[in-house]
């Protein structure tokens, strides 16, 4: 089949080439478009666009990864109220359940951490030191003046559900300074 004869074939000659961009005007007329007198205006937009998205961004995740999971143990205050219940229970507790014949007072709060669960879970570090108080005195532990014999480091593990009014010493453990 000759050239002449395929359908859509037209031997006609090629024009020549169409300017599909506009030649750069040398006229002195000033535009009053500001993206047309300033060309680099657009590209630095979308630069400060980019970095305010950029510092926004890593402010979520510094955000995000300064809080703790959900259901984690998280520290706070050991001065406040809610800590020292629990630190004041679990002295009684283990008063209560300590083989001396001696009772022990709660000296200081070191650190604390509190767990969301089915109540708050309170984990106490805590300083306690033993009276010359013997256990069934009428005076309690905090009350007795007498002087500290010996001081011990503790942690208290007290599970708290304050609807239910209820308090557990879950666990503690304690060495002696």
């Amino acid at each position: 089949m000759s050239e002449k004869a395929r359908p859509g074939f037209f031997p006609q000659p090629v024009p020549p080439m169409v300017r599909l961009y506009h030649p750069v005007s040398t006229d002195t007329h000033i535009s009053t478009d500001p993206l047309h007198t300033f060309p680099d205006r657009r590209t630095s937009n979308m630069a400060a666009k980019f970095c305010l998205g950029l510092i926004v961004a890593l402010s979520l995740i510094s955000i995000i990864s300064s809080m703790q999971m959900a259901g984690g143990a998280i520290n706070i205050n050991p001065d406040r109220a809610d800590v020292m219940n629990a630190a004041n229970f679990a002295m009684q507790e283990f008063n209560q359940n300590s083989k001396s014949v001696f009772l022990f007072k709660l000296l200081k709060v070191l650190s604390a951490q509190s767990q969301v669960v089915e109540g708050i879970n309170y984990f106490l570090d805590v300083e306690i030191g033993r009276t010359q108080c013997r256990k069934g005195s009428p005076s309690n532990a905090q009350s007795c003046n007498s002087e500290v014999a010996q001081i011990s480091v503790c942690k208290f593990q007290v599970w708290d559900i304050p609807w239910l009014n209820k308090k557990t010493l879950v666990s503690y453990s304690c060495k002696s300074q």
